[in-house]
């Protein structure tokens, strides 16, 4: 079974890549705050933990690795979606265009959202399958 430290160190390691990101690259992601690229990495992160094979360096019985490189990742993609700091001081006539494209933004976070979550579930479903075929 799980020892639940997995969440404390999704939690510390995305607050660690989305400071390093939003300072370093001095974005605040796809939707205009840090906060929501920090639920992304954060939920990705543990995601991937759940899915993942554990491989590298363990820290309480969890290993970091899976969660670091997903983060990583996802940081990344993030990263490449977010419209560029130049690009948002537009003219009025591009105003509709800016709207669809914060619209279908926001589509997409809602979307990424509801899969990582049902990855989170059903990661904790097949972990409890295989622990159960374990211990038969």
């Amino acid at each position: 079974m799980s020892n639940y430290y997995e969440i404390v160190a999704a939690l510390v390691m995305a607050l660690a890549i989305t400071i390093f990101f939003s300072s370093v690259l001095r974005t605040k992601g796809p939707w205009g705050a840090v906060w929501l690229i920090f639920i992304t990495i954060f939920l990705a992160s543990w995601a991937g933990y759940l899915w993942i094979t554990p491989f590298g360096p363990m820290v309480l019985g969890v290993s970091v690795a899976p969660i670091f490189i997903v983060g990583v990742i996802f940081a990344f993609i993030l990263a490449a979606v977010s419209v560029p700091a130049k690009r948002k001081k537009m003219k009025t006539e591009e105003e509709k265009e800016v709207d669809e494209a914060t619209i279908a933004i926001g589509i997409f976070f809602w979307i990424v959202l509801a899969i990582l979550l049902v990855a989170i579930v059903s990661g904790y479903y097949k972990m409890s399958i295989n622990t159960q075929q374990i211990v038969n």
